[in-house]
């Protein structure tokens, strides 16, 4: 596995920065923008919005102090958290042990824990920015991306991972999520086409309630070539307690041109050869960084897939 380590607190992409080592300080502002997936304990309906969180790190004092804005069913929230001690693996920061006050002042933020992490689950020689990515052409003859997409063959370079959970007193639960995820692990099929290097990747809309999955070097047959990138477009998102799953069922998968970097979904080939009759994803893990997926082809294979999309140190 390879790490990809692009300036962890410098780089730019979907979060800003600023810093200052002037008159005896030394400090760095982050701000990072996940979605946020909102759990209440009551059992009612989860929530996906917008998420926004400033950090300061101290690297006087070793030092985070970490800000954080939400909303849930049209109402705004922000909480101030105080500075705690942050863990510095060089492409990890770990801040654990977060607390604080809602600007409401009636609610605690509390057990709050983050990380910003480079890619270090993709296989050896996989670059995010090297592989199909679709997009949209609107009618000014612009070009944009699916609503979602992170990380494109265009971009400069690749947004570090910010991975953050905590309790908004006892009424939620709160876990950032990626909307472009590549996911890695093991792959197994009943056809004997097992395999470490094939990626799963995941573009939500979080708006629609959307996905569209990519699957890299798709195999599913030993002895059979692998795909260099197969697409199943319009797939459910499924939010429930426990985190949030993504299915469809008898999807006509796309395959974009070889070699090409990108393309509208509507100039790749349906290949009706390898109908998804099932496919199911469901997060496994409290930080949402884990999923188990399952899925059957053309009545004849059918595969899983463990795996994650960034590995979470020991204790996190």
């Amino acid at each position: 596995m390879k790490k990809i380590v692009l300036s962890l607190l410098a780089v730019c992409g979907l979060f800003m920065s600023s810093c200052n080592v002037g008159s005896g300080e030394n400090y760095q502002n982050v701000a990072y923008y996940p979605t946020n997936l909102i759990i209440p304990s009551d059992g009612s309906a989860p929530v996906m919005s917008q998420g926004y969180y400033p950090i300061k790190f101290d690297f006087n004092d070793g030092t985070a102090a970490v800000s954080g804005a939400l909303e849930i069913n049209d109402k705004k929230y922000s909480f101030a958290a105080d500075p705690v001690k942050y863990v510095d693996y060089g492409y990890k920061q770990v801040i654990k042990g977060v607390s604080g006050m809602f600007t409401n002042g009636t609610q605690e933020m509390k057990n709050g824990k983050f990380m910003i992490s480079a890619y270090d689950a993709l296989p050896e020689n996989f670059n995010p920015m090297k592989v199909f990515t679709p997009i949209v052409k609107n009618d000014n003859s612009g070009t944009s991306f699916l609503p979602g997409t992170i990380i494109t063959p265009v971009a400069q370079s690749v947004p570090a991972i910010f991975v953050g959970y905590y309790q908004m007193g006892d009424q939620y639960n709160v876990h950032t999520i990626s909307t472009d995820s590549f996911y890695c692990g093991t792959t197994t099929t009943n056809a004997g086409a097992n395999s470490d290097k094939t990626v799963y990747r995941v573009i939500m809309d979080i708006k629609k309630k959307k996905a569209t999955l990519l699957i890299y070097e798709a195999k599913f047959a030993e002895g059979m070539p692998s795909l260099s990138a197969i697409i199943l477009p319009e797939l459910d998102v499924v939010v429930n307690s426990n985190g949030y799953e993504i299915k469809g069922n008898n999807v006509v998968p796309l395959v974009p041109e070889t070699d090409s970097l990108m393309g509208e979904l509507s100039e790749c080939t349906p290949n009706e050869d390898y109908i998804f009759n099932s496919f199911r994803m469901n997060t496994v893990d409290q930080m949402l960084t884990k999923v188990n997926m399952s899925y059957s082809v053309a009545g004849r294979f059918s595969g899983q897939f463990s795996g994650c999309y960034v590995k979470l140190p020991d204790g996190f």
